[in-house]
């Protein structure tokens, strides 16, 4: 913003006038620990590096008219030239200027319009420009193309203005521009409202709207300052107050808005018209006073407020000096206006100056030569500087940017800007020495300026005995008082309390990288606190246990009840003190507990005997191995198990296991299924070691192991076992129990067996793999036999598969019912079943002696019959009681010889039946073409023996031999393999003996049984046979056997077989027939060769090869491996 063209006329941080500033002594070494810090004078001097505080810059830029007047706002300069010019500068596009001319050329023997003065709103959008003769002009700055603006005279406006206020009003909500409500005050002293309106532009319409006279002051003196302010008061209710100023008079007006034209300002001085209003005097005039508002900025890293703020400060230039006030929005009741607290500040020098404005912190003085700041806060002067003018150069005013609180020094023929930047540079220095350390921290820029603030908030409040904010304050100054200096200051004043809440407030402070730094605080801090707990349970001890203090003597009367009324009081405040320590040490365990050793804390805490912050720090730490201990020593045993249900170490539920299941089972057991990680094995010692129940009470170990069984799944068998263990033991207690057992095995009178062991017995889960319970049966059996438990060992041989050892052992204790259900058991062996009812039948007969029971025994099962339980009646019974079931008996086996008959009937009409189906079968045959040729080769079919399948496919048979060894499974190579050999043998034995009834075979003119690719001398026989007989492979051969196929179809010589088939020829029905013809003739071996030549026979033209074979070579490759196929080369 017009930087480029400015230049300083002093160097940074040197000012003219004043004397030599010493330089910081502070050091910018980053602080560490607990050390070092700097005096209360390292701060009074600012830094060489800090900028100024103001600066003055001349702007290169020269005028094309000498300069009359200037205004201006954050974005814009309007400068006003000769003779009536108006130019208005965009600092943000500067290159751009258009002036504006506000009146037409004069005619001949006229002289030139000279305006006098220009005014702008705070945006610099409204502009006004007067003249001496009176001739007002109304100029709208608006940010459109800057060559189609132009001024408008105001033609109902008369009168030379010398003050303008606009008062704020709200933003534009829309493209059109928005009118603007402006008070005016005139050199006649009057006072006007009017109403700006940019959109008027006709000849017809004027800019100015609604001109309002306001108020005529009575001494009639030119209006040399004019501010207004809108506010709301208690009531809502809008009002507005006014200050006017003269060359030596200031008015003040207040009241509520109209809603009128004009704003509604006519309202406010509606009641100051009657009479002389009240005025302040400050004789003489000023030939140039002014009138200044100061309105606040945010403090720097803060946020805008939501509303703009009202002003605060007033500055009204006069011969006497500067007055200033504070102003208060709304004015107190009482008052004549919004200013209080005046004051009068005396110039710094014997001149006077010409000009004044307000920055954020410094009144601005304007002299012929220089220029000053004088410091809003200290008032004192801070700054001076000489303006760099021409020798025939004169100043003519200071004109203010009320939005960034800077100034404009203008001459007639140059600009100069006042930069003020860095004139908070020592705002927070000035607010503390006034004691307002609170507004000081908000202008610190660094931190070792709010640390210097803090140190001097500590020390007043430590002078004033304020300790707790002192600690607190120290805390936040660790350069400049030292950790060493504020303890000893704190113990030396014996404020322990204020030293703990400094020692807090430092350890919050601490990096965390500081680690032996923050665990001293904190290991001090906690010794602080379990002493100050000791102070105040002392102080509760002394009360005794009813409430009165130990060394108070009674006295009668009132004084004895007052008296007890001050001590319950006052005990009431140390249990609440006790209470509220209690919970901050707590709450500091939690937040610290990183920062503290374990050893060194818990040494303290012991040392004071404080059990409670013993435990909560165990807790807090993970330490559940120290809470776990206290709790069991106490034979706090539910407290203990909740320790125990917070914490995840498995260990310690095994190391307290045994004592707590002793003294509080159920809870225990609870615990414990709430704990899927536990392993049940390491708590067997405990539940062996757990107490039995009473009469009636659950047994809370058996609960455990079942619901591990059971709900859980568990597969393991010592678990099982040990279940059986804790069921059979129940035996010992005395039950009563009446009647007999029922169907499902529960226990009759005179057994032992306790009926919660039967039914895991009979529900007990299996491995789904072997089909036996998990338990050990083994073991289980030699328990319940050691106890007598009979029940339970019928069940077990049951479970073993032993059931003639179940019935036996049922019967021997008499229970035959019990019998029964074990004899049933065997489903699948309907042997063993009659076996076991049998059994059962003789016990009841022999035993029992009671013959009705016996047949009723015959009538209930499908399994016996009368015959086979008679053997075991006496010599000589009466047959009264079964001469029914002897008639049913013979009545069924009648009915049954003849179903025999029956059935032998229907067997030999399907005997029948079949031979002449096979009668049949011996005249089918099937018609052959001479020019039919083979499946395989291609050739005559009728040349050599040949094979015809139903299907229609034909082969020559060495070419089905081959064909249909590629696609018979291993067992039937090996079958071909075993009858080759043995063909192999025989004809060897028999080669040279002559074959009766079988023309073209006899003597040397037989034909060879194998081809010349078959040579038996060559062919190790022993070694085919062992091949060919799966069984006397191992399974290591079997295995190799089945791996390689291909060498058994390697030893398969299909013309060798065929020569074996084609010596006798056909196949078939004929053939069966020539064997049954050859029977009566033939020897031994020949008839053996032949049933070997129809089993190869059969094995070879079962099926048709082609038609089988693309089922079975489904899976194979078209190309076989080492084959090359050219089929689709090109």
């Amino acid at each position: 913003m017009f930087d480029e063209y400015v230049e300083h006329s002093s160097t940074p941080g040197t000012t003219p006038g004043l004397p030599p500033v010493r330089a910081a002594a502070l050091s910018n070494v980053a602080y560490e620990g607990f050390e070092g810090g700097y005096e209360d004078d390292d701060l009074d001097a600012p830094s060489p590096s800090a900028p100024p505080i103001l600066t003055l810059g001349r702007v290169q830029y020269t005028p094309p008219s000498p300069i009359l007047s200037l205004a201006a706002s954050p974005s814009t300069l309007t400068l006003l030239l000769y003779p009536c010019t108006l130019l208005p500068i965009d600092l943000q596009h500067p290159e751009d200027l258009v002036p504006l001319s506000l009146s037409p050329p004069p005619k001949a023997g006229q002289k030139d319009l000279v305006a006098s003065r220009v005014f702008a709103d705070p945006d610099g959008r409204h502009v006004l420009v007067t003249s001496e003769v009176g001739d007002n002009f109304y100029f709208y700055n608006a940010p459109q193309e800057a060559r189609q603006r132009r001024a408008r005279a105001l033609k109902s406006l008369k009168g030379l203005i010398t003050a303008v206020c606009f008062p704020r009003a709200p933003l534009s909500s829309a493209g059109r521009p928005q009118t603007r409500e402006v008070i005016l005050g005139l050199s006649s002293g009057q006072l006007l409202a009017c109403t700006l309106d940019p959109g008027a532009d006709s000849i017809l319409s004027s800019p100015e709207k609604h001109i309002t006279a306001l108020f005529q002051l009575p001494e009639r003196e030119a209006i040399t300052g004019l501010q207004a302010e809108v506010y709301t008061d208690e009531r809502g209710r809008r009002c507005a107050a006014v200050v006017v100023a003269t060359g030596q008079r200031l008015y003040q007006f207040f009241g509520i808005l109209g809603a009128g034209p004009g704003g509604g300002w006519e309202e406010v001085f509606r009641a100051y018209r009657e009479g002389v209003p009240k005025f302040l005097e400050l004789p003489p005039p000023h030939p140039s006073s002014s009138l200044h508002f100061l309105y606040p900025s945010p403090p720097p890293n803060t946020a805008p407020p939501a509303t703009p703020p009202l002003p605060t400060r007033l500055a009204w230039l006069t011969s006497s000096g500067i007055y200033t006030s504070a102003l208060v929005f709304p004015p107190p009741a009482g008052s004549q206006g919004p200013i209080d607290a005046a004051r009068l500040l005396p110039f710094p020098s014997p001149e006077i100056p010409i000009a004044i404005v307000m920055t954020e912190w410094h009144y601005v003085l304007l002299y012929p030569s220089s220029i000053c700041g004088i410091s809003i806060l200290t008032e004192r002067k801070v700054w001076e500087e000489r303006l760099p003018l021409g020798s025939r150069e004169a100043v003519l005013g200071l004109a203010p940017d009320g939005r960034r609180h800077t100034a404009w020094v203008y001459s007639g023929v140059s600009l100069l800007e006042l930069d003020t930047q860095g004139e908070g540079r020592d705002v927070w220095r000035e607010l503390m020495v006034k004691g307002r350390g609170d507004e000081a921290l908000k202008y610190a820029q660094t931190p070792e300026q709010k640390d210097h603030i803090h140190a001097s908030q500590a020390d007043a409040h430590f002078a004033a005995g304020r300790f707790i904010p002192a600690a607190n304050a120290y805390a936040l100054c660790p350069l400049s008082r030292s950790f060493e200096y504020v303890t000893l200051r704190f113990l030396d004043a014996g404020e322990r309390d204020a030293l703990r809440f400094y020692l807090s407030s430092r350890l919050e402070r601490t990096r965390k990288g500081d680690v032996a730094q923050r665990c001293l605080l904190a290991t001090w801090l906690v010794e602080f606190y379990l002493t100050k707990l000791g102070e105040v349970e002392d102080g509760v001890a002394s009360f005794g246990k009813d409430g009165e203090h130990g060394d108070w003597e009674g006295d009668e009367g009132e004084g004895k009840e007052s008296t007890e009324r001050d001590g319950s009081g006052e005990l009431e405040n140390l249990m609440m003190e006790r209470q509220l320590l209690e919970d901050e040490l707590k709450q500091f365990l939690i937040t610290y507990k990183t920062n503290l050793d374990k050893k060194t804390t818990y040494e303290l805490i012991l040392a004071h005997g404080r059990a409670d912050v013993f435990l909560h720090y165990a807790a807090l730490v993970g330490d559940w191995e120290r809470v776990l201990d206290h709790w069991v020593l106490e034979e706090e045993w539910e407290k203990a198990l909740g320790v125990l249900s917070r914490q995840s170490k498995m260990e310690l539920y095994y190391r307290h296991s045994t004592v707590l299941i002793r003294h509080a089972p159920k809870e225990t057991i609870d615990l414990w299924l709430r704990a899927p990680q536990l392993d049940p094995l390491r708590l067997v010692p405990a539940l062996l070691q757990a107490q039995a129940p009473k009469q009636g009470d659950v047994n809370h170990a058996i609960r455990y192991l079942h619901a591990l069984v059971f709900d859980k799944g568990n597969a393991d068998a010592k678990i099982h076992n040990l279940l059986i263990t804790f069921l059979a033991r129940l035996a010992a207690r005395p039950k009563k129990v009446n009647g007999t057992a029922p169907a499902n095995g529960v226990a009759v009178a005179d057994d032992p067996t306790p009926p919660e062991l039967l039914r895991f017995l009979t529900a007990a889960p299996a491995d789904p793999v072997a089909g036996q319970p998990y338990y050990d049966l083994d073991y289980a059996l030699r328990l319940c036999k050691g106890l007598g438990l009979t029940s339970a060992c019928v069940l077990i041989y049951s479970q073993m598969g032993l059931y003639e050892n179940a019935v036996e052992l049922a019967l021997e204790r008499g229970d035959v019912e019990l019998a029964r259900i074990n004899a049933d058991k065997p489903e699948e062996d309907e042997r063993l079943r009659k076996k076991l009812w049998l059994k059962i039948a003789k016990y009841v007969v022999q035993d029992k002696k009671d013959i009705r029971t016996a047949m009723q025994f015959v009538e209930s099962t499908s399994l016996l019959s009368l015959e086979d339980i008679l053997p075991f009646f006496p010599d000589f019974v009466l047959i009264d009681d079964f001469k029914d079931t002897i008639i049913s008996a013979l009545e069924s086996s009648s009915a049954h010889i003849e179903r025999l008959k029956s059935e032998m009937e229907d067997a030999t009409r399907s005997a029948e039946s079949i031979r002449a189906e096979i009668a049949q079968l011996k005249d089918r045959f099937v018609t052959v073409e001479r020019n039919e040729r083979c499946a395989r080769c291609g050739f005559g079919l009728l040349a050599r023996q040949f094979y015809v399948f139903p299907c229609g496919h034909s082969f020559h048979t060495d070419c089905l031999i081959a064909q249909g060894k590629e696609y018979l499974p291993p067992h039937a190579l090996r079958r071909i393999l075993a009858l080759q050999n043995q063909l192999v043998q025989l004809t060897q034995a028999r080669s040279a003996l002559p074959t009766p009834g079988v023309p073209g075979v006899n003597g040397p003119a037989q034909r060879a049984l194998l081809s010349a690719a078959f040579n038996p001398q060559n062919l190790n026989l022993g070694q085919v046979s062992k091949l060919a007989n799966p069984l006397v492979l191992g399974s290591a051969g079997r295995k190799l056997l089945t791996t390689a196929g291909e060498g058994l179809r390697d030893l398969i010589v299909p013309e060798s077989l065929a020569s074996a088939i084609g010596a006798w020829g056909g196949s078939g029905a004929g053939r069966r027939r020539r064997i049954e013809d050859a029977e009566g003739t033939q020897g031994e071996e020949e008839k053996k060769v032949e049933r070997l030549r129809e089993e190869l026979d059969d094995l070879i033209a079962a099926e048709c090869p082609l038609c089988e074979g693309v089922v079975a070579g489904v899976d194979k490759p078209f190309v076989e491996p080492g084959e090359v196929d050219e089929s689709w080369a090109l």
